[in-house]
């Protein structure tokens, strides 16, 4: 990954971490290895402007579908989807995310990878943050430390 990644990484108990910029804004990546192999690859977009992560939610979106094709699951998870309001600009969407009334998901599969894109509430600081997990299905299907899905329940 270095030779790959521009800059010096800063390393946390063997990972490799990179500050770069996708789809238009700062973000850091993350390459967790296992077994000294490349397992799972996220970046995390954090603006201090709630309605810029979901922008950049639905950029991502909209390259990875050019990418993968639709997704496999597309969904917009309401905490109470009963009283879910008619959402009709990134600033209202970003309200909600950012209180935890709404979560946003997308997720692909390769033959040999899952693409999960996630914006959620950052429950440490109360704003919008979004999530793009790469993980390698060989290591998942092998029960490989990895990251889950239902991980994301903690966000």
């Amino acid at each position: 990954m270095r030779s790959v990644e521009p800059g010096e990484p800063a390393e946390s108990d063997g990972d490799l971490i990179y500050s770069t910029t996708l789809v238009g804004y700062p973000a850091l990546l993350f390459y967790k290895f296992a077994n000294d192999e490349l397992c799972e690859g996220t970046y995390v977009i954090d603006n201090s402007d709630d309605a810029a992560d979901v922008d950049a939610y639905f950029k991502l979106q909209e390259m990875l579908t050019g990418k993968y094709g639709e997704p496999a699951n597309k969904e917009a998870n309401w905490r109470d989807p009963y009283r879910a309001p008619d959402v009709k600009t990134y600033a209202q969407a970003a309200k909600a995310v950012a209180t935890g009334e709404l979560t946003l998901r997308s997720v692909w599969f390769t033959p040999d990878s899952r693409v999960l894109l996630v914006c959620a509430e950052d429950r440490e600081r109360y704003n919008a943050i979004v999530f793009l997990f790469y993980e390698d299905l060989r290591r998942l299907q092998a029960g490989t430390d990895v990251r889950h899905e239902s991980d994301l329940d903690l966000l």
